[in-house]
């Protein structure tokens, strides 16, 4: 009976050993399964922030040559640049405010905070109608390089040099050519009456670069006695993507 009872014993030691050496064995395997996804997603991160660093510095780069171009001094050239690196820094802030898994922002919002500097939270000096729509990472800084170039021609020139003035802007999607264009339409009012420049400038190159260059759309606009209007066409599917490989 004694050593029945010492071999069962032995048989339920070695069967709770078992046991824990299989549950140790899966505790490993998960702890190394979330190491794996840790430093996955670790390198997926560094990999966006080094894409985003590039990019911004191309972008700084940009600015920089086409700020020389269009300034006629130094004076000029400074302040300009200042201008456009505080707006970009602006952008900074946004996408650490959205930094997270959310891969898009809203564009009302996003236009809302890009052109709070020059309403100075007076909403009656813009008026934003559209239905969501979202815009990628990606796209933000191209966004805001447009809007500020909007925002500082309507201020100095435009319907933003009045206290009457105001700008509206308008967005919705269309389909074209079996794919999606993203229509947006600045439109001032208010403001004195504009006329085509002799020569292009600063502000011009810049939207150019950022709406045909990097984001493969089209950019019109009207020198209207009543005002600016500058339609902005920018595909949303397969067609930027065939563009942009």
């Amino acid at each position: 009976v004694i050593i029945s009872l010492l071999i069962a014993a032995i048989t339920a030691f070695q069967a709770m050993a078992r046991h824990d050496l299989a549950a140790s064995r899966q505790a490993l395997a998960e702890e190394v399964a979330q190491r794996k996804r840790a430093q996955e997603a670790a390198e997926m991160a560094n990999g966006e922030l080094i894409h985003r660093v590039k990019n911004t510095l191309a972008i700084v780069s940009a600015i920089a040559s086409q700020t020389i171009r269009y300034s006629a001094t130094l004076e000029d050239f400074s302040r300009a640049f200042r201008e456009r690196l505080a707006s970009l820094a602006r952008v900074q802030d946004l996408l650490q405010t959205a930094s997270g898994p959310v891969e898009q922002l809203d564009l009302e919002q996003l236009v809302r905070q890009m052109l709070e500097p020059y309403t100075q939270k007076n909403e009656q000096k813009i008026k934003l109608q559209g239905p969501p729509v979202g815009v990628s990472k990606n796209d933000v800084v191209l966004f805001s390089l447009t809007f500020n170039e909007l925002a500082t021609n309507a201020t100095k020139y435009g319907a933003w040099s009045q206290p009457e003035g105001t700008v509206e802007l308008r967005w919705h999607m269309e389909e074209f050519d079996q794919d999606q264009q993203l229509v947006l339409v600045w439109e001032e009012g208010g403001g004195p009456s504009t006329s085509a420049p002799q020569k292009k400038g600063f502000g011009s190159a810049v939207m150019q670069f950022a709406i045909q260059r990097a984001m493969h759309g089209t950019i019109v606009s009207e020198y209207r006695t009543q005002g600016l209007r500058c339609e902005i066409r920018l595909p949303r599917g397969t067609g930027r993507q065939a563009a942009a490989a």
